[in-house]
């Protein structure tokens, strides 16, 4: 290329003007490509650094009733192991990248979610077992094209039941998006709301309707170009 601009410049069938504007053009593209592949990575590595300030990690917590005592005495709660996976993603991540060491704690009431909620926020897991996901997913319920079933039906309900496991839309023309094994089919969800409760903070949820879908959302935003 510096050969090319050599050429151009010192060849005499081009008037001084001519050779000029070529060289400008060339250069231009030369910049407007290497914009092209930078400017994503700028903006993800500005997303992310800011996120990592004043960072907490919400992960799910499954109560023991829902979990045979495998010992005698009190048992502790348990973090399903793909969510296991995801914070660890995370935490490397943001320890390695950013020299952060975010706070990580698990709800044991959904109003404990007003505690934290003033700064960064990433929940990691669906509201089946996360406290914080179920509390910020009905708080801007109107705004989502789609929703978790189990955040949408009255009256009782239970942890296991195979028919919540799907999304639904208010929208009649969209079709609810439903987990199925038998044809290897799951889906998650990302959700971004930046200055919801902090107009310098954001909530990142990372979920799933499975814990296998919440781990492939962890993946997928993290590979994904900013903004999302």
């Amino acid at each position: 290329m510096i050969e090319l601009l050599k050429k151009l410049v010192n060849d005499s069938s081009f008037g001084p003007g001519v050779a000029a504007s070529l060289v400008a053009g060339l250069l231009t593209l030369i910049v407007s490509a290497s914009l092209k592949v930078r400017l994503p990575r700028i903006s993800n590595w500005i997303f992310w650094s800011g996120f990592s300030k004043d960072l907490v990690i919400v992960v799910s917590e499954v109560p023991t009733e829902y979990d045979p005592h495998v010992r005698p005495g009190q048992q502790p709660q348990l973090t399903p192991i793909c969510d296991a996976i995801v914070l660890g993603d995370f935490l490397h991540f943001f320890r390695s990248t950013f020299r952060a060491e975010p706070e990580v704690v698990s709800l044991a009431q959904e109003s404990d979610f007003d505690r934290i909620k003033h700064r960064n926020v990433l929940v990691i897991g669906g509201p089946k077992y996360n406290l914080a996901c179920m509390s910020f997913l009905r708080e801007i319920d109107p705004d989502l094209p789609y929703q978790f079933k189990r955040l949408r039906v009255q009256g009782q309900r239970t942890v296991q039941d195979p028919d919540l496991k799907q999304f639904v839309s208010k929208e009649a023309e969209l079709k609810p998006l439903v987990c199925n094994p038998a044809d290897e089919w799951d889906f998650g969800c990302v959700v971004l709301r930046e200055g919801l409760f902090q107009s310098d903070r954001s909530v990142l949820v990372v979920a799933g309707l499975s814990t296998l879908a919440s781990l492939g959302a962890a993946k997928w935003i993290r590979t994904r170009r900013f903004p999302f």
